[in-house]
């Protein structure tokens, strides 16, 4: 059987997409796209170059960032554009539906939250990484300040909706 996959045209599949059979691929050629897209998926970790003041990062931070969404890809966490910070397993990623806007309720009510730039895409995520930089931390993305706020009492929580979900959509059936 083809191992095929379905790939958007354009951001968010603008174009219309196209499916593409990766057996029919020479092994030379299919090495070439899984280095070219493990290299654009770290590069892509350092595309903002500078800092929240505008500055050039050091080259040192920069080489942190990229090896930190190596980390991100070790551990089996994938992300997209669509899905920004959240992971494709379905329990983590209700985890981070659990936490994120905890998070984000916190951040609007920071002092912080009227000295935002207003082309600030994501007020909340700037929020707590300034406050993170005033106590010398270097949190830059909702991962960094998801992870550590998942407890086994919200890991439980998540597991029971997904299951809770997974049952709903069992008994409802197809259509």
């Amino acid at each position: 059987m083809a191992n095929e996959q379905t790939i958007p045209l354009g951001r968010g599949g603008k174009y219309g997409q196209m499916t593409v059979d990766t057996d029919r691929f020479q092994p030379h050629v299919m090495a070439h796209v899984f280095t070219y897209g493990l290299r654009q998926i770290l590069n892509d970790a350092i595309a903002d170059k500078t800092d929240d003041d505008g500055k050039p990062l050091p080259v040192e931070d920069l080489v942190a960032k990229a090896t930190k969404r190596l980390e991100t890809l070790y551990s089996g966490e994938l992300r997209s554009r669509a899905d920004a910070a959240e992971p494709v397993d379905p329990v983590m990623a209700e985890c981070y539906r659990l936490v994120k806007p905890v998070l984000q309720a916190a951040a609007k009510k920071a002092p912080e939250w009227a000295q935002c730039p207003k082309d600030e895409k994501d007020k909340a995520l700037w929020v707590l990484t300034t406050r993170a930089k005033g106590r010398g931390e270097a949190f830059a993305t909702w991962d960094d300040f998801i992870q550590p706020r998942i407890t086994p009492d919200i890991r439980k929580q998540a597991e029971r909706r997904v299951k809770e979900a997974e049952a709903a959509k069992a008994a409802v059936g197809d259509i």
